[in-house]
């Protein structure tokens, strides 16, 4: 999940959103892939989620190391966040 920075502007925000779509093309590992902004239902919450599941760590290890993936973080996301969280879990 992401906080953006407070002068994020909507097309910033779609520019991220446009390299995230990019990735589960790019990554075969990745087996769902949805990404969202938050509703504003509470003040609390985050700003953006990116959810991907994966049949197992090696998968998810391929994909948090991929190009691609790390260019994203890299020009679209890192520039216009305040704050990051993230969780791996197994269901």
């Amino acid at each position: 999940m992401f906080r953006f920075a407070a002068d994020t502007t909507p097309e910033q925000v779609e520019h991220m959103a446009d390299g995230l779509r990019l990735l589960p093309g790019q990554v075969a590992e990745v087996r769902a892939f949805t990404i969202g902004r938050d509703l504003g239902l509470r003040e609390t919450n985050w700003d953006y989620a990116v959810v991907a599941d994966f049949d197992d760590v090696e998968g998810w290890k391929v994909y948090a190391a991929d190009a691609l993936h790390l260019q994203v973080i890299a020009e679209r996301i890192t520039p216009i966040i305040t704050e990051r969280t993230s969780v791996q879990f197994e269901w």
